[in-house]
């Protein structure tokens, strides 16, 4: 469960700045992010029952969130050539490892 939020609020933050700068790839990434949802929503009740409290899953998802919001601001603002690198690297594998869950 803790991917599928994590990866859910990943999504979100990359479809945010997808959104804002008009990237047609905002809508591909904006259903994947609801795929994670409706998986989050499928799990819910069974891992509340294993005692995984209410808020757990928006903490993920605020995690995965703030992750990717870092290194997108990392990625194109930062002043160093070689971190900013890395932070792109990073930001690619990190959503690739939600897509590879779903495709």
């Amino acid at each position: 469960m803790e991917i599928f939020a994590t990866c859910s609020g990943r999504l979100a933050a990359l479809v945010t700045r997808q959104k804002a700068l008009g990237e047609a790839a905002a809508a591909k990434n904006d259903r994947l992010r609801a795929e994670f949802d409706l998986l989050v929503d499928a799990i819910l009740p069974d891992a509340l029952a294993d005692g995984v409290a209410q808020q757990q899953p928006d903490r993920w998802r605020i995690g995965g969130w703030s992750e990717i919001a870092l290194l997108l601001a990392a990625a194109e603002h930062g002043v160093d050539p070689r971190r900013a690198d890395t932070a792109r690297l990073t930001l690619t594998s990190r959503i690739e490892t939600c897509t590879d869950l779903l495709l």
